[in-house]
């Protein structure tokens, strides 16, 4: 799950986190039904996005002394088909990949696999300076 917190400065910082428990329950035969319905997972995705929150404001303040908890307005959270965190083996590490509902549930395995094979550059795939097209 990505989440956007928005900054006065107009540039958003990003997180992203997974959380196997929450996947798999969302993409079983259920849906959201077998995580507690729509408005329990309406309701976890807040809390876990807010608990990031802090956690980037107290992480950027110890490691940049950057006073975040001054500058970030609000947060979002992504729905699906947005920004995906994907491994990209060619660099060894984990990248935002932009995926938005027009693009089908494999466009950031198609995008990661484009980026290894040389067929595409990260930069061009990569989510960085913007919400999700979706969001």
């Amino acid at each position: 799950m990505e989440v956007a917190f928005v900054c006065k400065s107009g540039s958003p910082y990003f997180a992203y986190y997974t959380c196997p428990d929450y996947y798999f329950a969302v993409v079983a035969p259920g849906g959201s039904a077998s995580f507690g319905g729509p408005f329990e997972t309406e309701k976890f995705r807040s809390a876990v996005s807010q608990a990031i929150g802090v956690f980037v404001v107290k992480c950027l303040k110890d490691a940049l002394k950057v006073d975040a908890g001054r500058e970030i307005v609000s947060f979002s959270h992504n729905r699906a088909h947005t920004n995906v965190l994907a491994y990209i083996s060619s660099i060894a590490s984990w990248a935002p990949i932009q995926h938005n509902d027009a693009e089908g549930d494999d466009a950031s395995e198609r995008k990661a696999a484009a980026v290894d094979s040389g067929r595409m550059k990260l930069s061009d795939v990569i989510a960085v300076n913007e919400l999700s097209p979706s969001a």
